[in-house]
């Protein structure tokens, strides 16, 4: 059914030539398949999301289309080093969670830093760098502290303590 939603999503974007909602529904379906397991489709449904949302970046005329742009273009960045991370290419993860991470920086948004953090606390956990791993996790903990995200606090706080559990 999800599939079903999007490609309807997709088409219909396509149709009236919204560049945006194609992005969406790229990124959208990105998603589904990612949840599958189906890392392959994923990453190709995310580069073709970042490929579009680069173009309207180029494009764009206002400050305003400037920022949710680049927002949107730090979302593909997250969602791409997701499925590197779950094929166990750290390398290629961290470069895509780091480039995320500047653009949520420059933007000041916290939210996206912190989600960042984690990500990158969790790439560090899995090479075993657990001191890297508890720098970023503690960075993701005070951020999600400060916007009074509980769940979020919940997650960094378990991750801490399974850094000091596998110590």
């Amino acid at each position: 059914t999800a599939f079903l939603y999007g490609n309807t999503a997709l088409q219909l974007a396509k149709q009236l030539n919204y560049s945006k909602g194609i992005a969406d529904s790229y990124n959208n379906i990105g998603n589904i398949y990612f949840h599958q397991s189906n890392y392959d489709r994923a990453l190709e449904n995310h580069l073709a999301s970042l490929k579009i949302r680069e173009e309207l970046y180029a494009q764009q005329g206002s400050p305003k289309d400037e920022s949710r742009l680049k927002a949107d273009i730090a979302a593909c960045y997250n969602n791409i080093g997701s499925v590197y991370s779950s094929l166990d290419k750290y390398d290629m993860a961290m470069g895509y969670y780091i480039k995320a991470l500047k653009i949520y920086e420059e933007l000041k948004n916290e939210s996206g830093m912190a989600t960042q953090y984690g990500n990158i606390g969790v790439i560090y956990f899995n090479q075993n760098n657990f001191p890297k791993a508890l720098d970023y996790f503690s960075m993701a903990l005070k951020m999600e502290e400060k916007l009074g995200n509980k769940i979020k606090i919940a997650r960094h706080l378990g991750n801490i303590g399974l850094i000091y559990l596998n110590q």
